[in-house]
């Protein structure tokens, strides 16, 4: 449904089938939103916690590899990170959980609040490690009250949370851009570093949230492509951009000075870059046409991507598979696609593949990436294919070895074709069957 005029709080929640109460929200089965299922399912998958990171080496680096300059300014990002996790679990169990009655929905923010704890932990076992002095250690932790910059940011996602004028699709706008948009320059400030090859458990923590945060964003995106109330574009574009401005403004206060590689004017074009590209999540077009700035961040959570699917065999789309499997994607997607294959108790980490070549059997030439599969891992058991895209909408496909799709929706000799197509927004797989062996096969568009 388009964008349409103000509602009241009331009014939306009268209108909205997301958060009308019903006797239906006290029982999961049957499944009526399967994309937010798919979701829910995927982040139960993500799970870790921070007993996996160790942070023995990153020690010696803060103390020996880094300038004052560095300590400074990461010591500002923990500051922040430290105390947004709790303002999103504030808001989740404040307003949004209890107002969403959908239970598939309500199943993901629970386990949100659950992520967001090992986060917080995360956060505040690094600046534990990291800040020796307590006296500044008890300064970081206080950072909404004692540091200006952090304090504006938390202000911002605070009165959004107390808004009682706002309607839920403003609110989850404003929450999108929370997790969207104010992270976004501290996530690359840590792909910076490990980019140097810096603080090895700092970055691979920095790796598993902005995936998890990612994640969230995507759900929130979901979320506001099933409304069928929506605000006005223009409300949602002024919630974007004064969510950007906020964050340039945090940007600036902590790189008073150029680092290398890094600055803040660099920065500030990154996050106008992550702010278009909520937009388009949400259905919108582009506000600030910027590019990328850093090339390490091609490597993030935040526009899809990341290159830690080898170490968790994290995805967003899974197949079951029992023989060798192909994979084709046709440049009318432009699409750039990684495949990482695991079990179901046991990663195999040498499978982690890219996408780079031509595949001169398949009968379309338009074929422009693919990479064979193969059928068991190194213990002899079935895989799980999981193939992470960058964009959408994609065509993808398979050949007779996908038994986990039946029957399927259309045969091109012997390749296996479905589409992920833009449907008001958001993505699905058409005629999927096997729900029970595929269940995450929707995709959510980013």
């Amino acid at each position: 449904m388009s964008s349409c005029a103000p509602h009241s709080q009331q009014h939306v929640a009268h209108l909205e089938p997301l958060l009308r109460p019903t006797d239906d929200r006290l029982i999961l089965f049957p499944i009526k939103y399967d994309s937010i299922w798919s979701m829910y399912k995927l982040a139960q998958r993500s799970f870790w916690t921070v007993e996996e990171i160790d942070l023995a080496k990153d020690v010696v680096h803060w103390r020996t590899m880094l300038t004052d300059a560095e300590r400074s300014f990461f010591s500002l990002v923990l500051a922040f990170f430290a105390a947004s996790d709790g303002i999103v679990n504030e808001n989740l169990l404040e307003r949004f959980a209890s107002e969403v009655q959908v239970p598939e929905a309500r199943c993901f923010y629970g386990f949100q609040i659950m992520i967001e704890n090992v986060h917080s932990e995360m956060y505040a076992l690094l600046l534990e490690t990291f800040v020796e002095d307590s006296g500044q250690r008890s300064h970081l932790f206080n950072a909404i009250h004692s540091i200006p910059c952090v304090q504006k940011k938390a202000q911002w996602a605070l009165r959004w949370i107390a808004n009682k004028q706002a309607t839920f699709p403003e609110r989850l706008v404003a929450f999108s851009a929370v997790e969207g948009i104010f992270f976004s320059s501290s996530f690359a400030s840590i792909f910076w570093i490990k980019k140097r090859g810096l603080l090895p458990g700092f970055t691979l923590s920095n790796e598993f949230i902005s995936r998890d945060e990612g994640l969230h964003t995507d759900f929130a995106c979901l979320l506001f492509q099933l409304l069928d109330v929506r605000p006005p574009d223009a409300t949602t574009i002024s919630i974007i951009r004064d969510a950007s401005e906020v964050e340039k403004m945090f940007v600036h206060e902590i790189l008073p000075t150029d680092l290398l590689g890094m600055n803040a004017k660099l920065m500030c074009q990154y996050v106008d870059f992550v702010a278009d590209r909520l937009l388009l999540a949400l259905g919108l077009s582009k506000i600030f046409f910027a590019t990328n700035p850093f090339d390490f961040m091609e490597m993030i959570s935040l526009a899809g991507k990341s290159n830690f699917f080898e170490r968790r065999g994290t995805c967003k789309m899974c197949f079951t598979i029992t023989r060798n499997i192909r994979a084709y994607w046709f440049p009318s997607a432009s699409t750039a696609a990684r495949f990482v294959t695991c079990t179901a108790s046991r990663f195999d980490l040498d499978r982690g593949v890219d996408i780079p070549h031509l595949d001169p059997f398949f009968p379309d030439q338009q074929a422009v990436f693919s990479h064979r599969i193969a059928l068991l891992d190194r213990q002899g058991n079935d895989i799980e294919m999981i193939v992470f895209f960058t964009r959408r909408p994609l065509i993808v496909a398979f050949n007779r070895s996908m038994e986990a799709l039946e029957p399927p929706l259309l045969w091109r000799g012997d390749i296996l074709v479905f589409r992920c197509a833009a449907l008001q927004g958001r993505s699905s797989l058409v005629n999927s069957r096997k729900a029970d062996e595929a269940h995450a096969i929707h995709a959510v568009r980013r």
